[in-house]
């Protein structure tokens, strides 16, 4: 949970809540060691842009996110940028509130955490081709496959 919370800058009360109720859910095992990848694949591919959902807001300074950011970026062309508005950011694009405050500072010094949630981002709000392109990936990663 230390670790958790410091990659994610959530405090270790609030992980240790949220392991608790992915637990509770069937996300996480009772010994709170192992995912339950299918499950959480599910949640991530069906729920997770009606839970979290979120729209493009105005345009912004900050972190590339979704499309915009790695690996998606790679896969799709786009005159459109989204970002995670903030002061330290150097792209431009339209504002996306992630999904905790403070996850955007702390993810940029953990490219495969970034990128995880870049790819959640783009479910939460991306394009038919775009969620496809995100579950392939998360899928790939999340399975080792």
């Amino acid at each position: 949970m230390k670790q958790l919370s410091e990659m994610t800058g959530i405090s270790r009360g609030e992980v240790s809540e949220s392991i608790n109720r992915s637990v509770f859910a069937g996300l996480i095992s009772v010994n709170k060691h192992d995912i339950h990848k299918c499950a959480f694949l599910e949640l991530l591919e069906f729920g997770v842009r009606y839970i979290f959902p979120v729209h493009p807001g105005n345009i912004a300074m900050g972190f590339p996110t979704a499309i915009s950011a790695s690996p998606l970026n790679q896969q799709i062309r786009s005159d459109i940028s989204f970002v995670w508005p903030s002061n330290e950011g150097e792209a431009s694009g339209f504002s996306i509130e992630s999904l905790y405050e403070s996850l955007p500072e702390n993810a940029i010094h953990h490219q495969g955490f970034y990128e995880l949630l870049a790819l959640t981002d783009a479910l939460r709000f991306g394009r038919i081709r775009e969620r496809e392109l995100a579950i392939q990936e998360l899928k790939q990663r999340i399975n080792g496959e």
